[in-house]
């Protein structure tokens, strides 16, 4: 089954990982946005190669089977604005925290601290 041409083009924009695993003495590719879609090759740029063509067969399962296609990240719009829900204890704690470090703001301490995750 041929994919529609807007679902085709949307396989570049996916997130793909790239791994040397000892175990299987190759570079291995996992799809982030698409669960067990994984291959691999002798390098890096083949592995690669063969990813775009595992999310190729990986999509069309979904399409044939009526399931919804996963945007990929990247093409996810961030406004920057996101709502975190957490109970009064530790928000208690947030701000106590933020204001022993010298943070004016709860909310700078808590992207400070989410860019230091990210970043490791």
């Amino acid at each position: 089954m041929a994919l529609p041409k807007k679902v085709k083009e949307l396989i570049p924009y996916y997130s793909y990982s790239v791994h040397f695993s000892d175990e299987d003495e190759a570079y291995v590719v996992s799809v982030a946005e698409l669960a067990g879609c994984m291959t691999h090759g002798d390098s890096a740029a083949e592995a690669l190669e063969m990813a775009h063509e595992a999310v190729e067969g990986h999509l069309e399962v979904l399409i044939s089977q009526k399931q919804e296609i996963p945007e990929p990240i990247s093409k996810i719009k961030a406004s920057g604005d996101f709502l975190v829900r957490s109970n009064p204890e530790l928000h208690q704690r947030l701000i106590r925290k933020s204001h022993e470090e010298g943070y004016k703001s709860l909310n700078k301490f808590v992207v400070d601290k989410l860019e230091e995750l990210v970043e490791k």
